[in-house]
């Protein structure tokens, strides 16, 4: 949308005829896997090239845990990490009209390129290695909830979950229907 006139991009986002969608993720799984994608690869090199500029005094651990990931991005604003809710202007938000999630991506992206008309076009083969499977048939992703209560200690998943209030607060629009509660299991 930053490629259009405001008054056109506003006109785009409002127009009842289109299709506004968006793909969000749980708030937790989409953090712990922002850790493993830009802290454990290279040891927290890349994350603190992208946070100790916006950090008056950067962070003097060698190792980044997830605790201390979580701790920092409340000052390092990065949208891949910034709360969902907040990827776009609050007044566009009720102009949504498919929400879709990454934990069902392969299902909602079949269902939106088929309300749309495009899923045999677009969706239905070019896709994969071999350029003959469906969008998103070798997506894997991080959805195991054990695995979060492995990085997420309670003190930190109380800050996460106030960082990312607004995605749990926006449940009417982003259908978040429960919230990850990490608690051992007995």
């Amino acid at each position: 949308m930053r490629d259009f006139a405001p008054d056109v991009a506003s006109d785009l986002m409002t127009r009842p005829d289109y299709t506004r969608a968006i793909f969000v993720r749980e708030p937790k799984l989409r953090l712990l896997a922002a850790y493993f994608d830009y802290v454990v690869p290279d040891g927290g090199y890349n994350f603190r090239s992208m946070c100790c500029k916006a950090i008056i005094h950067c962070f003097k651990a060698r190792t980044v845990t997830f605790d201390l990931f979580a701790d920092v991005i409340r000052d390092c604003d990065e949208p891949l990490w910034r709360p969902q809710a907040s990827l776009m202007e609050p007044k566009y938000l009720q102009y949504i009209n498919f929400v879709g999630h990454y934990e069902t991506i392969r299902d909602d992206a079949e269902r939106l390129l088929r309300k749309l008309g495009a899923w045999e076009s677009h969706g239905q083969t070019g896709w994969g290695r071999t350029k003959d499977r469906p969008i998103f048939s070798n997506v894997t992703y991080l959805s195991d909830e054990r695995m979060v209560l492995d990085f997420l200690h309670p003190a930190t998943e109380k800050a996460v979950q106030k960082l990312y209030r607004a995605d749990y607060n926006a449940k009417d629009l982003f259908n978040l229907t429960r919230k990850l509660k990490l608690e051992p299991s007995s």
